[in-house]
């Protein structure tokens, strides 16, 4: 009998242990399926401990841009239907067409009007990932009319399917709402496709020209917004930190009719070096962090960049002569003349111009003017090299004879220092 009640005991205590067990992994899954992962459900909420994190990529930036822009252009368009298709079906805030656009673009513009479209730039945008293939971005940025006179302020949240190639738009900043149930059945609208998220490469080229746009359209309406753009360093060397001669030498470039031609990218282990280059030879490098945390260098001269450094370092005394001849070609075409100036000799100075003024009222009435340059080899006597140089202005004819000889004498420093002297034929 007494071996009966203890097997009968034993057995009730491990009855008691399963039904534990069991109830523990019930409540686990509950718990789980109330999270991120409800894969029964077409909505879930993030979970309060799922991490976001910044994006590292500037083409998955660029999409997102991409589908902010589409909702804007139709707000612009008054197209309630598109309005209807990309907001997120559970955004119950309600607001009118008036109070939606207020948010994002100039209301004084006749949407009547036939304009180019919007751009959004996104300054801090982070994501929470669903799966694989679905993710919340938190978005930032401005909004700039077609010529960038105007500017907004605006926030997103943008729900992308990129298995179905869909999106869907939250017109605020979500990130700090732990509990709102984002829809994820996304329906492609199969007859306008106003919701669909087009199948593009998105090239290094398209961040370059994207990333230079921003910049010439705040150069050319916010300048003292742009010149916040430039590089520290840069700016100092270049502009003694002075937004007015920035401004000025706005407008000596004409900012408004520069277009790019070439494109080049330089990596290094925390930076990538966007390099857009003009066809007058001017330059734009933009030092990129992380996407739209970046500085900007408006030449290769001021501020040695990687791409000219690692190639100055591995070249001959010859060829250092002939990149640092291109410099000083360079800041001539922009009328860069204090940099020209400083890398003077100072026996030549003294003896030819007492001022920095003195050497600009010379150039200006010797070599002004955008050149084409021809560079010849140099010749080496003892420790200096005479670079000779032809100067074509280049607005003119094949048969224009206004060509300039121009010898550049020249003396290598430690790093990529050098002095000069010159003379004009």
């Amino acid at each position: 009998m007494k071996k009966i009640l203890k097997v009968m005991l034993i057995l009730i205590v491990l009855i008691i242990v399963c039904l534990c067990i069991m109830i523990i992994v019930v409540h686990n899954n509950k718990t789980k399926n109330n999270g991120n992962t409800n894969v029964n459900s077409d909505e879930f909420t993030i979970n309060i401990e799922s991490e976001d994190h910044d994006v590292q990529s500037d083409q998955e930036v660029i999409k997102v841009e991409k589908c902010i822009e589409y909702y804007i252009n139709y707000l612009k368009d008054n197209n309630n239907e598109a309005i209807g298709m990309v907001l997120d079906k559970n955004y119950k805030k309600s607001r009118e067409l008036k109070q939606l656009k207020s948010q994002v673009m100039d209301a004084n513009i006749d949407s009547d009007t036939e304009i180019e479209n919007y751009k959004f730039i996104a300054t801090k945008m982070k994501k929470k990932e669903k799966d694989l293939d679905k993710a919340v971005y938190f978005v930032s940025g401005k909004s700039f009319s077609p010529d960038y006179s105007s500017v907004a302020e605006c926030n997103f949240t943008v729900i992308i399917d990129d298995e179905q190639r869909v999106f869907s738009i939250i017109p605020e900043n979500m990130e700090g709402n732990e509990n709102y149930q984002y829809n994820w059945n996304i329906q492609l609208d199969q007859e306008n496709y106003y919701n669909r998220i087009e199948n593009e490469n998105i090239s290094n080229d398209d961040v370059i020209l994207k990333y230079f746009e921003y910049y010439k359209g705040l150069a050319q309406n916010n300048y003292k917004q742009a010149f916040e753009l430039l590089d520290t360093e840069y700016r100092k060397e270049r502009f003694d930190d002075n937004v007015e001669k920035y401004n000025k030498y706005l407008q000596d470039i004409q900012i408004e009719n520069i277009t790019m031609e070439k494109y080049d990218i330089e990596t290094d282990d925390d930076i990538t070096e966007y390099i857009a280059k003009n066809d007058d030879n001017s330059y734009y490098i933009f030092r990129v962090k992380s996407p739209m945390n970046i500085s900007i260098l408006l030449d290769t001269y001021t501020v040695d960049i990687q791409q000219f450094v690692k190639k100055y370092t591995n070249a001959g005394e010859q060829q250092k002569i002939g990149m640092n001849a291109e410099k000083v070609i360079s800041a001539l075409n922009t009328k860069d003349y204090n940099y020209i100036y400083k890398k003077l000799d100072d026996q030549f100075k003294k003896n030819n111009f007492g001022t920095l003024e003195e050497f600009e009222n010379y150039m200006k009435q010797n070599l002004n003017g955008i050149f084409d340059a021809t560079y010849y080899n140099a010749t080496k006597k003892n420790e200096v090299y005479e670079q000779p140089v032809t100067l074509k202005p280049k607005d003119s004819s094949d048969n224009d004879d206004n060509t300039k000889k121009l010898t550049i004498i020249m003396k290598l420093k430690e790093g990529t220092d050098f002095v000069m002297s010159f003379s004009i034929n």
